[in-house]
């Protein structure tokens, strides 16, 4: 017979895939983009111009690079300038506001990140 501890216990495991708090920036998975306000590591107001991507030329960079290209952006710093990309998991691009040049991003508070809309 189960005491009371082990079934609170196991009636109160949680999938990891359930938010219980809604938090202030996206994950890089729930950015719908293709222009998401967020914040860079200045907390200097930025757009993220695109979709997050973990490397070059995964289906998230070729669309971004795609509408960047169509929006007439222009990129100043590209990802090949990010030393030691193997030690982040996700990039993204992202300019100022009333900025046409984009800078490419380690995406999170060390780098460029979007806010969740609803704060």
């Amino acid at each position: 017979m189960k005491n009371l501890d082990e079934f609170v216990i196991e009636k109160l495991k949680i999938n990891k895939n359930v938010k219980i708090k809604e938090e202030k920036f996206l994950e890089p998975e729930d950015v719908i983009g293709p222009e998401t306000p967020g914040k860079d590591y200045f907390d200097e107001d930025v757009i993220i111009i695109g979709w997050p991507f973990q490397k070059e030329n995964d289906e998230n960079h070729k669309k971004t690079k795609e509408y960047i290209k169509k929006e007439g952006y222009r990129i100043y710093n590209d990802l090949n300038e990010i030393e030691d990309q193997d030690m982040f998991d996700w990039f993204c691009y992202a300019c100022h506001k009333d900025d046409s040049e984009v800078n490419c991003y380690v995406y999170g508070s060390e780098g460029a990140i979007a806010l969740n809309e609803k704060y």
